[in-house]
């Protein structure tokens, strides 16, 4: 098990295809029940080592969640000093290599758009645009709105910017690029997580 998943019970059924419950039973809450975004660094770090050690414990089990995004956390009632868990996995995938299109389209990899086959690489760029979306509020690929032609052009081909914010400084940004890699060979999570809690930014007291 691991501390930052919610409990979840998998069934394969005859057909091969397979199904996620949670078991939990504690009290969280869904996250924009709790937290406000923006939030600062510090508490945003903590999310983030949280859901890359929930990650890596997927990946690992060869799950690819597919579906990264603040929706699919829960928190604890007193907020982010409680507990903070990944669930959300009607997407997830029981193979190390997928075909299908899902996810949240905002959060989406390119490679996903694509339609080839992909990895739990995908993971990680949809931990880039989460990480962005705690720091500013959003993530760099909100300004195309529901106009669905944009968002694809913006996230397949458009330079990529980290929306400016108070928050994002030099550590934040290297941070949220190195995940947001188009290339999933040069993505930061493609040598495993380890890689990932390695950055710099987890060491800033800021």
């Amino acid at each position: 098990p691991c501390d930052h998943i919610v409990n979840i019970a998998i069934v394969h059924n005859p057909v091969n295809s397979t199904h996620f419950f949670t078991t939990d039973e504690e009290d969280l809450r869904p996250f924009f029940d709790v937290v406000t975004l923006p939030i600062p660094p510090p508490s945003a770090r903590a999310i983030v080592r949280s859901l890359c050690s929930a990650l890596g414990h997927l990946h690992r089990h060869d799950i690819i969640h597919r579906d990264i995004n603040p929706d699919n956390l829960l928190v604890a009632p007193e907020g982010l000093e409680g507990q903070i868990k990944l669930t959300g996995f009607a997407n997830a995938s029981l193979q190390p290599t997928s075909l299908s299109l899902v996810g949240t389209p905002e959060f989406m990899a390119p490679e996903i758009l694509r339609a080839g086959a992909y990895t739990a690489v995908v993971d990680w760029w949809s931990l880039g645009c989460l990480t962005s979306e705690l720091l500013t509020g959003t993530t760099p690929f909100n300004r195309a709105g529901p106009d669905v032609p944009t968002l694809l052009r913006m996230i397949l081909w458009d330079p990529i910017t980290v929306p400016t914010h108070p928050h994002v400084g030099p550590l934040e940004r290297d941070f949220i690029m190195a995940l947001l890699q188009r290339n999933p060979s040069a993505r930061l999570g493609g040598q495993g997580h380890t890689a990932v809690l390695a950055h710099p930014w987890f060491l800033s007291t800021t």
